[in-house]
């Protein structure tokens, strides 16, 4: 009966902070669509699908195979599965993001992201750094059952995210960067929430035994996780397929572009958040 307690006492605090950190992001709605136009909005939410995928990606279903292993492995035997895990991700994110860089150019060719806003691509590339970097400790704290403090860190996330909106979009006017620089200060702030985490599980280690362990069963979850992010994310990057005169066709007179299509398309899906919620309190 303890566990059975413990359970619904950590699904609990996991699906409440959920619920509440998705329906504050949700606010950055009607504040995007009233403090950018709507091309912009379109490009904001092609770059951050992007980003959603390459998460994906970067993680390679360590954050799963953290806590499906530790649980088999005495303190130091742990200690050493956690530095692996989290050094072999941080290189690993490190070499993608320069990647991601170089490629910035076809990638905006491809998903049709303004030469003015290829820079973009360097903020994606913070980004997926430093949530990567965040994975493993976050792991841990679900491993050792520290629900609340999971909880805070993930909705000060959040709160960081809207602060700085609120000061690099609203106040200092800087428009897409602003809205890229908002989410790179949050995933930083994040990380800085779990270095403490870090100095106490992490060491120079990266042994090879249990980076087999980690990839054997994490790499098995990436196609799952890249299939629930086509659910969420894929069709808004489907849409700069759409030819301008399909697009005349199917809205006539409107004079909408892909860009703006693709703005209006992301703000009308994002309406969907609250069925999303009711799904999401479960996924933890």
């Amino acid at each position: 009966m303890s566990r059975i307690r413990t359970l619904a006492k950590e699904s609990l605090i996991y699906g409440v902070s959920s619920i509440v950190s998705r329906f504050l992001n949700f606010l950055l709605v009607p504040f995007y669509t009233h403090m950018v136009n709507t091309s912009d909005f379109g490009v904001i939410n092609i770059v951050l699908a992007i980003v959603a995928f390459l998460n994906i990606v970067y993680q390679f279903g360590f954050d799963s195979a953290y806590l499906r292993l530790a649980h088999d492995v005495d303190a130091p035997g742990r200690k050493r599965l956690f530095s692996t895990a989290f050094l072999s991700q941080a290189v690993a994110s490190i070499l993608f993001s320069v990647i991601l860089i170089t490629l910035a150019a076809p990638l905006g060719r491809a998903f049709l992201v303004p030469k003015a806003h290829l820079g973009l691509f360097a903020y994606a590339a913070a980004i997926l750094v430093l949530d990567t970097l965040s994975v493993v400790p976050f792991a841990h704290l679900r491993l050792e059952h520290a629900a609340k403090r999971f909880a805070l860190m993930k909705l000060g996330n959040v709160i960081l995210n809207l602060g700085f909106n609120y000061w690099w979009v609203m106040r200092q006017h800087q428009g897409l960067d602003g809205v890229f620089k908002a989410n790179v200060a949050a995933s930083l702030g994040t990380f800085l929430m779990a270095l403490p985490v870090l100095a106490k599980n992490l060491r120079p280690v990266l042994d090879s035994g249990p980076f087999r362990q980690l990839l054997k069963f994490g790499l098995p979850l990436v196609p799952a996780g890249l299939y629930g992010i086509v659910n969420d994310m894929a069709g808004r990057l489907f849409l700069g397929m759409l030819k301008q005169a399909d697009i005349d066709r199917l809205y006539p007179g409107k004079g909408y572009d892909v860009l703006q299509l693709t703005g209006i398309f992301s703000a009308a899906w994002k309406l969907g958040v609250f069925g999303l919620l009711l799904v999401q309190m479960y996924r933890m």
